[in-house]
């Protein structure tokens, strides 16, 4: 509404002149009936009129103003008309007359007050989005405020005179109205109706309403809808329900735990102070501490069993680090250093120590229940996993058992066709020689016929050399497959591979490779053979060091149009001549046959590059083999 140009008040100012002007006009008639009138009567009385025309206007003090004015007209005309006798009958009714004045404006200015407070109190009902209903003894409804409309539906003049419980149908739960009796005020859940014909459920409070007498005059009222609140309650609780049935009837372990304590250890820590690059877990103190932290809150039978506890309050309450190995610290850091990180579902392969001392092998997976971040409410799922690796170990051990059946059957075929091949000409050198001896044990030597035994041992021994080079030709002559391969990712995979066997050895590899590699190009099984002797190769002589600490890396770097792949670990080192190692059935080890490095060095040879080894000054080895780099991506 625009009120440029006007006061703001300029309506409630015409209106205090109007009632300023009546006022005045019944206190001046008042004063001139008492002056001019032949009444003895208490004429003066007449000015509480006055008093009562003031007190509409919406000033307390024009009251106030009112009384002072008319109590002095009163004494004004008492001495006009009876200054030459104040004392008698005329003095008692300017007495009367100023109490009344006096009571009048007193009762007023009260009655002004309680007036305001209501008023206040009525705007305040109508401001609340609460609803605010007020009920007559008979139920019938008498005050209805805007909260009440916006939720019901019925305006306020639909509703005022309509008894309440046949408009709103409420129902509740015990008898409210006795209460109401009984202490004069109750609280509780209601539900009503709608205009529209749905229910809703209402937080409710009723107080008794009574006059100065104390007699019940009817019920005030207030409510609040809490239908949403109690669906979703509802919807909380069922899905909680659905929760607890599906975790104590699930098959598979499962434990419910809080990680809030362990985030507080973690505070200001990062993901990279937790977990290097490499996967590695860098601060096992941190993770300790956090591990220390952590309360099961629950846990199902399956998870009873897993653990080989009792019942499951041998579980709750106790933290992951009762069992821990040093398998299961690198898997819990990598866990909390992905929970750093901002996720919120995390697998992870695990190994944990049972109540017995038994290994358990386990995949865990590990979500937030809660949208907040407390961490103060995680579902662990252990999948036992321990079965299945014992089998793939002994397939892997039968596989490798068949492999050296094989292998010892390749070479008792080879050394069969050699012995068969070199037989003969290793039988004429033989005769020739014989007989060149005989020439030369005659009493006249024949130097012609010598010669010619010389001439066909030398025949013999080039026929003998060429059946090695036949043997040698026939092993290189089987054709590869020739494809473009990453070296970043045949690491990955071979060390995904060989990661049950380097874990069960306690070995910790770091994996690091260059970015943007080119690729090269070779026989992607054999080139994958050679990294697995070689990682292999280390596992087995870190092995032998039982008290220092088992790091294997592997590294791949650009180097003069080769990829050279370094695979150190922090072993013995090499304890004989690094050339030597890789000649044919030459091994340092008792138990090794010396075939390994030599066909690796045949592999890389084959796709043109080289293998080397070499002591690191701090201890351990190194190998390195390089391959050219594809051609396409030497000449992009």
């Amino acid at each position: 509404m625009n009120t440029a140009g006007r006061s703001p008040r300029a309506p409630l100012f015409r209106s205090d002149r109007s009632i300023a002007l009546a006022a005045l006009a019944s206190g001046l008639t008042v004063f001139a009936l008492d002056i001019f009138s032949p009444l003895q009567g208490a004429v003066a009385v007449l000015y509480t009129s006055t008093v009562l025309i003031a007190s509409w206007s919406n000033r307390q003090a024009a009251t106030v103003l009112a009384g002072a004015g008319c109590s002095l007209m009163a004494l004004a005309g008492f001495w006009y008309s009876h200054w030459d006798a104040p004392l008698g009958s005329p003095a008692m009714r300017l007495g009367v007359a100023l109490f009344a004045i006096a009571m009048i404006t007193m009762l007023s200015v009260r009655h002004r007050s309680a007036r305001d407070t209501l008023a206040e109190q009525a705007r305040m009902l109508e401001l609340t989005h609460d609803t605010v209903v007020v009920r007559g003894p008979d139920d019938t409804i008498l005050y209805w405020n805007e909260g009440a409309e916006r939720l019901y539906g019925w305006t306020r003049a639909e509703a005022l005179g309509r008894p309440a419980q046949h408009l709103l149908q409420t129902v509740s739960e015990g008898n409210p109205m006795a209460a109401v009796d009984l202490a004069g005020t109750w609280s509780g859940e209601i539900s009503r109706v709608r205009k529209d014909g749905t229910r809703i459920v209402l937080e409710s409070r009723w107080l008794a309403r009574r006059d100065t007498l104390g007699r019940e005059t009817g019920i005030f009222e207030t409510s609040a809808d809490i239908t949403r609140q109690r669906a979703e309650a509802q919807a909380r609780r069922q899905s909680e329900e659905r929760y607890h049935t599906i975790f104590h009837a699930a098959g598979l372990p499962m434990l419910e735990i809080d990680l809030s304590g362990a985030k507080a250890a973690m505070a200001g820590a990062a993901p990279q102070d937790i977990e290097g690059g490499d996967g590695a877990v860098i601060d096992i103190e941190l993770v300790n501490r956090a591990a220390a932290k952590s309360v099961i809150l629950d846990a199902n039978e399956a998870a009873v069993q897993l653990f080989g506890v009792n019942e499951r309050a041998d579980l709750i309450g106790g933290s992951l680090l009762r069992f821990h190995t040093p398998s299961a610290e690198q898997s819990l850091g990598r866990l909390l250093a992905a929970l750093v990180a901002g996720r919120r579902d995390i697998e992870e392969e695990a190994q944990f120590l049972t109540e017995s001392g038994a290994l358990v092998d386990v995949v865990t997976r590990l979500t937030l229940l809660e949208d907040d971040d407390s961490w103060s409410r995680l579902l662990m799922l252990c999948i036992d996993v321990t079965e299945r690796y014992r089998m793939q170990r002994r397939l892997a051990q039968a596989q490798n058992e068949l492999t050296e059946v094989n292998r010892t059957t390749t070479l008792g075929q080879v050394a069969a066709f050699i012995a068969h091949e070199l037989n003969q000409p290793l039988t004429a050198i033989s005769a020739f020689a014989s007989s060149g001896k005989r020439w030369l044990a005659r009493e006249a030597p024949g130097a012609v016929e010598v010669a010619d035994c010389l001439d066909k041992i030398a025949l013999s021994g080039h026929r003998a050399a060429d059946v090695i080079a036949r043997v040698r030709r026939l092993f290189r002559k089987g054709e590869t497959e020739q494809v473009d391969v990453d070296m970043q990712v045949l690491i990955r995979e071979t060390a995904g591979l060989l990661d049950r066997e380097l874990r069960e050895s306690a070995v910790t590899l770091h994996l690091g490779a260059a970015t943007d590699l080119p690729r090269v190009t070779g026989d992607r099984v054999l080139l994958q053979q050679v990294l697995v002797n070689l990682i292999l190769n280390a596992r087995k002589a870190m092995s032998i060091a039982a008290d220092s600490p088992r790091d294997l890396w592997i590294e791949a770097a650009r180097a003069d149009g080769m990829i050279a792949v370094d695979v150190i670990d922090s072993g013995t080192g090499l304890l004989c001549d690094p050339r030597q190692i890789f000649e044919p059935f030459f091994s340092s080890r008792e138990d090794g046959m010396g075939i390994g490095l030599s066909i690796s060095r045949s592999i890389v040879e084959q796709h043109g590059g080289t293998i080397e080894a070499a002591n690191r000054p701090e201890g351990g080895a190194r190998f390195r083999f390089s391959i050219p780099v594809a051609v396409q991506t030497a000449t992009a």
